[in-house]
């Protein structure tokens, strides 16, 4: 990731390392392919968590992504269904967490 390209970016990094901090995360966050078929994705390596999110995003839709993301890094092997009740709960948090600090 090129300087430029953070400073374009300057609210998503920020708020990127502010979730870390606020909810304790091992996270590595990179604006890169997550695939075809999605706009971002949560993975788990063995020492931490790894989030992608597509770097042709506007920065709205990729704050929306890694907020979405962050959910699932929160609800990890809570429950089977990786959009459910947990997720939900996980995802809603760290929502209210932006909005109030960056709203």
């Amino acid at each position: 990731m090129t300087f430029k390209a953070k400073r374009k970016f300057k609210k998503f990094w920020r708020l990127a390392d502010s979730l870390k901090k606020e909810f304790n995360l091992k996270i590595k966050i990179e604006r890169a392919n997550p695939g075809k078929q999605f706009d971002g994705v949560c993975y788990k390596d063995k020492k931490m968590f790894r989030v992608k999110i597509d770097p042709k995003l506007t920065q709205r839709h990729a704050i929306e992504t890694l907020i979405h993301e962050i959910g699932h890094c929160l609800a990890w092997n809570k429950e089977k269904d990786d959009h459910g009740p947990k997720w939900g709960i996980a995802y809603s948090k760290a929502y209210r967490f932006f909005i109030e600090k960056f709203i």
